[in-house]
């Protein structure tokens, strides 16, 4: 019976597989890629032209990784086609679902997304299908914050404090609002306090009348 393999350089005596999120394809690799390029592992630099003079620099967060390598997918007999296994594995990318890779290097950890996946033709079946194919993966980490939803509920919100209810003053005569408000308040200057508790009763401040009956705010 034909074998599906990845063809490298180097043969991986552990089993590598390339499993993709929602559980669409999960493909047994034969070998580890002899050679990959890794990048992101720097911070990033955010530069501030300025006129005449050096750039401001200052490190705006973390880059998130990226990685290239290769493989070659084929069967042992060039008379049988990859284009079932090849379809499954560019289906999955093309709907930006993330992958990873099994008993890898310890830098293919976690998930990633295919940033782009290129296929070169190496050799065609008898019927022109495709034997052998080499694979060029470029992969960016996968990155995603969840908002997580608080079950705590919000503080309730205190009710404004109600004024306490102050007392009542009838005017005698000789009485003015600032007068009132120096006895009863001992702060002269508070006499417009007495005058917007009583608007109903005082059409003009500096006219109160004996026998009326005034509220007063609290001391």
């Amino acid at each position: 019976m034909p074998r599906l393999r990845i063809i490298n350089g180097r043969t991986n005596t552990r089993q590598v597989t390339a499993q993709f999120r929602d559980g669409s394809a999960s493909l047994p690799l034969a070998v580890v890629p002899n050679s990959f390029t890794l990048r992101g592992d720097n911070a990033e630099v955010e530069r501030t032209p300025r006129s005449g003079r050096k750039p401001l620099t200052r490190v705006a967060g973390q880059q998130a990784r990226q990685i290239g390598f290769s493989t070659r997918l084929g069967y042992t007999d060039w008379h049988r086609s990859v284009d079932l296994q090849l379809n499954r594995l560019r289906r999955a990318p093309a709907r930006g679902v993330a992958v990873r890779f099994t008993n890898m290097p310890s830098v293919f950890a976690g998930w990633w997304l295919v940033e782009s996946f290129n296929v070169d033709v190496e050799q065609l079946t008898p019927d022109n299908r495709m034997s052998r194919v080499t694979l060029h993966w470029q992969l960016v980490e996968l990155v995603d914050a969840e908002v997580k939803l608080s079950r705590t509920p919000p503080p309730r919100r205190k009710p404004p404090a109600r004024q306490p209810v102050g007392s009542t003053y009838t005017v005698k005569s000789g009485d003015s609002l600032s007068l009132i408000a120096l006895r009863k308040l001992g702060n002269a200057m508070r006499w417009p306090e007495i005058f917007n508790l009583n608007r109903s009763q005082i059409k003009n401040p500096n006219l109160i009348y004996p026998g009326q009956k005034f509220r007063l705010p609290p001391r």
